[in-house]
């Protein structure tokens, strides 16, 4: 039987330190505070950089 991640016994909580870049792409992901389990804080990560950025910001 295998583990996921909602069976670890933690609160699934991870901060995140993101780099946006003006166009909007992410630049950047790194754990600013890790969950305790790597597991989790992968898939943050992963769930951060699978997003495809976010719209332009300032003037166009």
């Amino acid at each position: 039987m295998s583990t996921t991640i909602k069976d670890l016994d933690t609160d699934q909580l991870v901060r995140l330190r993101v780099t946006v870049l003006r166009d909007g792409s992410v630049r950047n992901v790194t754990v600013e505070r890790s969950s305790g389990h790597r597991q989790v804080d992968q898939a943050a990560i992963a769930m951060v950089n699978g997003t495809g950025g976010s719209p332009r910001s300032g003037p166009a």
